[in-house]
């Protein structure tokens, strides 16, 4: 089913927060802490999805006025300090189907698979060694590691020219609108993987947008399969299930009788 959708590609990109796993929970904790202890601003407020943590903070310093004797940067790291200690004691797990499709991707396909995170380093590498994925990929790019966060195309240029790719072999896998600018702003295809944070209508209408899709599930064991294939194997699974052999069976005996 999937079989054109890596057909000519070389390398596949994943953004980490939101893509991989969902740290959007412990990042909005670890504000709302901050927030309330040094600010004492406990009012509702949103944070920019996909968007470095440096860049949230001043965000939300202006959209709600807050006066702070502490810089952006040093409310940033206070959130990073928080985040660090509340990922520790947190059970987070990459998304489902994460494991066997980054196996499929360099067995199957041959693909160089490639880490493309706004987060800075040291906070991107708590939550790839929380989840035991620190070598998992070919290359690390982090957010502190180029002058432009996304939506700017930088991040996504850089670790395409240092995998010696061009952008048109490359696939990148997002979940904000603001990584998907980025990927798409570098000529690069992309696949949403999206849970609903932000409304499928606002994300950039390019043919490059490939879909979206709820998991990494969805890929496993269909990545050499066009339409075809994938529906006639989706059948022959159905006629092997328990389900439908009782059913056929007792078809069989209503009819002998």
């Amino acid at each position: 089913m999937y079989k054109n959708l890596f057909l000519n590609k070389q390398a596949a990109f994943f953004d980490l927060d939101g893509t991989i796993v969902d740290t959007v929970p412990l990042w909005k904790v670890s504000v709302e802490r901050v927030l309330k202890n040094f600010l004492n601003f406990e009012e509702t407020f949103n944070l920019m999805h996909g968007a470095s943590i440096y860049t949230n903070m001043g965000y939300l310093i202006k959209e709600h006025n807050l006066e702070t004797k502490q810089s952006v940067n040093e409310l940033a790291d206070l959130v990073i300090n928080e985040f660090i200690n509340i990922l520790q004691e947190s059970d987070l797990e990459p998304r489902d189907g994460f494991w066997d499709f980054t196996y499929e991707l360099k067995k199957q396909k041959n693909l160089k698979l490639a880490l493309t995170t706004n987060t800075k380093k040291s906070v991107a590498q708590a939550v790839l060694d929380k989840l035991g994925i620190s070598e998992t990929f070919d290359l690390y790019v982090f957010g502190d590691e180029v002058s432009k966060e996304k939506p700017d195309p930088e991040i996504y240029l850089k670790t395409s020219k240092t995998l010696n790719v061009s952008p048109r072999q490359c696939i990148v896998f997002e979940d904000s609108i603001i990584g998907c600018k980025a990927a798409l702003n570098a000529g690069m295809d992309v696949a949403v993987i999206w849970d609903g944070t932000e409304e499928k209508h606002e994300y950039p209408d390019d043919d490059k947008l490939i879909e979206f899709y709820p998991n990494f599930s969805v890929f496993v064991g269909n990545l050499d399969m066009d339409f075809k294939e994938f529906f006639n194997k989706s059948v022959e699974r159905f006629k092997n299930s328990p389900e439908y052999q009782a059913g056929t069976s007792t078809g069989t005996s209503a009819s002998t009788k």
